[in-house]
């Protein structure tokens, strides 16, 4: 995300905004000097906004450490999921919600807490990622590849581990970012072949792979036979 997005200048970003503003809002004002004139309030308060901006833009380590904040953060609540009480009443909601249920488990409040939980923490992030584009775009993050990039992240990696889909958005990441350098083509033709190669060679994950040492076609083949479409 701040390989691509990183690349533009701050200014460029927000300067069309900005003037855009001062131009519907100029000569509104009441007459009578600068203290009964929104529009020259509204500049003085836009400068010391780009002030601002400028002084933490300009340092793109914290919005680096932020994100690798909130990614430890992350990874310690799936860790802890994958080994409590609440993390197993979600597993059994998964597999079979009547029978959670049945043997007691609140599955509206279980459900209400796990949605809870995702979307803390997909805030933060969002929140992080719009201070460090100055701006938030629809276009820009609300595009279905997007979903399908997370999905294929989660799937590549190993979905139901801790550090699966963590391996997984590492590795394919790093790749699409190299691809999308040369030609964004490749890097929609290279989610495509991910989807493929994973559904039918590696519906376990990477982390599987990675767990069992089979590097070999052997293992492959198994997977072929044994998750078949």
């Amino acid at each position: 995300g701040f390989g691509a997005e990183g690349s533009r200048q701050p200014d460029q970003q927000l300067a069309p905004h900005l003037f855009d503003y001062r131009a519907r809002h100029r000569g509104r004002g009441r007459p009578g000097g600068s203290r009964g004139h929104p529009a020259r309030g509204g500049s003085r308060v836009f400068r010391a906004i780009e002030r601002n901006r400028r002084r933490i833009v300009r340092n793109p380590l914290l919005f680096f450490y932020s994100m690798l904040g909130i990614l430890a953060a992350v990874t310690l609540v799936n860790w802890w999921l994958s080994a409590s009480r609440f993390g197993y009443g979600l597993t059994a909601i998964r597999e079979d919600e009547d029978a959670a249920a049945v043997m007691g488990i609140n599955t509206p409040l279980y459900k209400t807490i796990a949605f809870a939980l995702s979307g803390c923490f997909t805030g933060l992030a969002g929140g992080v990622y719009a201070y460090w584009i100055t701006f938030i775009d629809p276009e820009a993050v609300f595009k279905v590849i997007i979903t399908v990039q997370l999905i294929i992240m989660a799937v590549f990696g190993g979905t139901g581990t801790v550090l699966g889909p963590l391996l997984g958005a590492v590795v394919l990441s790093a790749i699409s970012e190299l691809l999308a350098t040369q030609l964004v083509t490749l890097a929609e033709l290279f989610n495509g072949f991910i989807i493929i190669l994973v559904v039918l060679f590696m519906p376990k994950g990477l982390s599987d792979l990675i767990r069992q040492r089979a590097f070999s076609l052997r293992y492959f083949a198994k997977n072929l036979r044994e998750y078949r479409v």
